[in-house]
């Protein structure tokens, strides 16, 4: 925020990502219904939308206006409730984050109007209002939002029913892009000529670790287990380091060998701080929004197409992983997703798939003893 003080503007720090700004009134003229609200993350709009809220304080100073008293039924106050549950801390901070940013859509429609009030069918409006201003995914995570804040008040007693539960809501078409290895390279050569060997080395771990954009770029270099050795099935070396990490979106602790091309490239790297991907601009690790916007860059210099993301990297081992033949459980163990109906949503089958299953099933066939034998269940039935 530098030099700019703006009455009961608030930053909240974070871990990975630049801070939360927030219009946080004094208790007292809270309690006369100016409550504490999240603004935007850029602090000059958030610094704009303080001094909004400011003016109407003013005006109520003055006498020009009465005070927003809040309902206490309302859902405004359910929120502020459940914010101070524990089971809104417990949360990752990362799934902190999007509440607030989705939450906010829902506040303002039902601002003014009791949580009991609120109808199956004036969610449904609300919805489809919100989809056709914010565009369908932004409508789907914030009813997904006020489903989540609805089924609290529920578990309170505030209501009997959640009005927000088994909607029919289309489902976003799921990503199914994957870097190639074409890409990978196009992207690290343009990296570096950029003078950004950190990006080239994110990709690289991102490729092969197929971890959390989040978990990679706060990476400590204390995680890494240079002298880790992998056995094949003969008790020979077959791979050598290792990467240990605790996923935070899940807490789940994962432990994953590196395949020869990052073992290299992390050997080489230089080590300025406890973090193995630090932005050359600052000298520490990327924030969010700087990570994306050099990546974007970097992008465009290496001529590569805009629908190609970081995020996609995970996926991409989990392809990888899946054609070479390995289990679901075998690639949960290294993404760290907790059900096999997860997996799938991030293995994109592609001809590798087909092949190695009809390579399977011959083998399965050539196996008998005529090399014609009859395969059990439905397959090569008329």
């Amino acid at each position: 925020m530098g030099n700019l003080r703006v009455r009961y503007l608030v930053a909240r720090p974070r871990k990975t990502a630049g801070p939360l700004y927030y219009w946080w009134p004094t208790k007292r003229l809270q309690d006369a219904g100016f409550i504490q609200r999240r603004l935007a993350d850029d602090p000059i709009e958030a610094a704009k939308q303080a001094e909004e809220f400011n003016s109407k304080l003013d005006a109520w100073y003055r006498g020009e206006g009465a005070a927003p008293k809040t309902r206490p039924d309302g859902l405004r106050a359910l929120n502020d409730l459940f914010q101070r549950d524990q089971s809104f801390q417990q949360l990752a901070e990362r799934s902190k984050r999007d509440y607030f940013y989705n939450i906010k859509y829902a506040l303002e429609w039902a601002d003014g109007l009791g949580v009991k009030s609120i109808t199956r069918k004036a969610v449904r409006t609300w919805y489809r209002e919100l989809s056709g201003d914010r565009g369908p995914s932004n409508a789907r995570n914030a009813i997904a939002a006020l489903r989540r804040l609805l089924s609290f008040g529920k578990d309170e007693g505030w209501i009997a029913d959640n009005p927000a539960l088994q909607m029919r809501i289309a489902a976003p078409a799921s990503r199914e892009r994957v870097w190639t290895l074409e890409e990978r390279e196009q992207f690290c050569a343009a990296a570096r000529e950029a003078g950004r060997p950190s990006m080239a080395l994110a990709v690289t771990i991102g490729a092969c670790l197929g971890q959390r954009p989040a978990d990679l770029r706060k990476l400590l270099w204390i995680a890494y287990d240079s002298d880790a050795v992998i056995l094949d099935e003969f008790g020979r070396p077959l791979l050598h380091g290792a990467v240990r990490l605790r996923q935070a979106k899940t807490g789940k602790k994962v432990w994953v060998p590196c395949l020869p091309q990052l073992k290299a490239e992390l050997d080489a790297a230089s080590r300025t701080t406890d973090h193995m991907v630090v932005s050359e601009n600052t000298g520490r690790p990327y924030q969010e929004s700087d990570f994306q916007h050099t990546f974007a860059e970097i992008r465009e210099k290496a001529g590569l197409p805009k629908d190609l993301q970081y995020r996609d990297l995970r996926r991409t081992l989990a392809t990888d992983l899946g054609a070479a033949g390995c289990t679901d459980d075998q690639i949960r163990s290294i993404t760290g997703h907790k059900t096999r109906g997860v997996v799938a949503v991030y293995v994109r089958p592609d001809t590798t798939f087909a092949e190695g299953a009809m390579r399977r099933l011959t083998n399965a066939v050539s196996g008998r003893p005529n090399g014609q034998g009859e395969l059990k269940g439905s397959v090569g039935r008329t």
